[in-house]
Formats: C-alpha cells, structure tokens, sequence
C-alpha cells in the first residue's frame, strides 16, 4: 500500500507539472496530435507493449493482484505523459535528450551501477529477501573458500532451509552452480554486494554495442539503453542477490560475441559467446 501511494504521488506531480507547463487545453491538443500523428510500426509496438503487460497480468494472477498490477501500469503511463508534456515546453529538451543518447554508453552504466546500490543499500537493506538468494550467497561462500559445501552443524534443525540440504556429509546448495560461481570472488575479496551492480552495469555498453553491430542507429541503440539502465525492475534485480541480472548478462554477451562471429568472423566474439553460452546453460 506504501509503494501505491508513492506511485500516484509521483504520477499525481508528473500530471501537475505536466498542465501547468502547457495548460490544460494545450496538453490535451498535444496528446492528441501526438496519437494522430503514429505511424504504423509505432503503433503496432504500442499494442505489441498491451498484449504483452495484459499476457504477463494473466500468467501471473495467482501471485500478483490484479488491481495492483493495473494501477502501476495506468499511474506509470499517467507520470510518464506528465514529464513527456512538460518536455514540450521546455526549449532544447528533444535536443538534449538526443545528445544524452546519442552519448556514451558509460554513462547509463554508471548511472545504472550507483542506483542500483542505492536501492541495495536504502530499499533492500543489503540482505535476502527470498530464500533463492540465501542458497546463493551459502554456495557462494563455500565456493570462495574452494569448497562445494560445508560440514553440517551438531543441530541442524536449526539450520534447515528449503534450499540446502545435507548429502553425505556434506551441507550444500541444491542451485545450478553458475550463478554463485560468479558471485564467488565477491565474497573472496568481501565485496559480495558490488557484484550485480557491476554486472548490470557492465550488460548496457555491450548491449548498445550488439544494438549498433545488428544495424540499429545510435540514437536507437541510445534510447534502449538508457531505457534499460532507468527500468526500476532492472535496478532493483541488480541490487539483489537473485541469478536474473547475470543470467542477462551472459545472455547478451552471448549475443554481442555473436553478432561480432557473424560480422568480422572475430575469435574474440567466438570466445565470448561460447563462454557465455557454456556458464548461463
């Protein structure tokens, strides 16, 4: 209910900001003109974005409520044409946006890294929050020590978890390996939380790269980046200690020793994509 009220507050200022940039007969002409003026391939991504929030809404009714998912969505929408309207009126704003992505794609990853720590630090606590990343960070631990697991403790009702297990001996994770292979030398040099961030970070400039190399223009390639790096789903998941942001990582590294094989024929991109596709599967 507390992140609701977050919600509309901000859509509620985004709107405000919004009208009173343009007035409100203006900003309903705007937004009309803007509508009348898609064309067909905007149009179909448009619906193509409906179908699949509608789709992701019915697969997921049993464990998110309908209503909630719905009012995120049309108060997202609400903010996001608020900011759009007040951009209008400001002198340069398409220019500078252009520049912004037409820039450097260091700059969302940084970007991206800081507030991805924010939100581990001030939202998340820096701790687990499902029992995924508790079997996580226990193989990670044991794996930064050169170990697969660890001697099971005198009691060990008090340690059972749902995730971990005791097999001959041996007390360990039931997880694919992957994931805390790589969260391993985080915790061998005692930075463990730096992890995701970086490899959030590290994702958007070989994404824009693969964006560039599959023939997408840089203003393109920009702007799904920067989407990319501001998507809250995207930070939060990078402030983490879940598998997702490294399971994309390597996807699209993958993709990015792909498209360099394909082009160039280079040995480095056969590399890089065999190695990622070898450490995700």
């Amino acid at each position: 209910m507390i992140q609701l009220k977050l919600e509309l507050a901000l859509a509620a200022a985004c709107a405000v900001l919004g009208l009173a940039a343009l007035g409100p007969r203006t900003a309903w002409k705007e937004l009309g003109a803007a509508f009348r003026s898609l064309d067909r391939s905007v149009a179909l991504a448009l619906a193509g974005s409906a179908a699949l929030l509608l789709l992701a809404l019915f697969l997921a009714r049993s464990k998110v409520p309908v209503d909630r998912y719905l009012a995120s969505t049309v108060l997202g929408t609400v903010a996001f044409a608020g900011l759009w309207l007040a951009a209008r009126r400001i002198e340069g704003a398409p220019r500078l946006l252009r520049d912004l992505a037409e820039g450097p794609s260091w700059a969302p990853a940084l970007l991206c890294a800081f507030l991805a720590l924010l939100a581990q630090q001030l939202v998340l606590g820096n701790v687990p929050h499902v029992s995924d990343e508790v079997a996580y960070q226990f193989q990670a631990r044991a794996l930064a020590q050169g170990r697969l697991g660890f001697e099971p403790p005198e009691v060990m009702a008090f340690f059972e978890h749902v995730l971990l297990t005791v097999d001959g001996g041996t007390w360990h994770g039931i997880m694919n390996p992957g994931w805390p292979l790589l969260l391993a030398p985080g915790y061998a040099i005692g930075v463990p939380f730096l992890v995701n961030p970086l490899l959030a970070a590290a994702t958007l400039p070989l994404f824009h790269d693969f964006l560039r190399r599959a023939g997408a223009g840089r203003l393109i390639a920009g702007l799904a980046t920067w989407s990319l790096a501001l998507s809250p789903f995207y930070v939060f998941l990078a402030g983490t200690y879940m598998a997702h942001t490294a399971g994309l990582f390597l996807a699209v590294a993958f993709l990015w020793g792909w498209i360099r094989v394909w082009r160039t024929a280079s040995w480095l991109g056969a590399v890089a994509a065999g190695a990622a596709l070898a450490l995700g599967v």
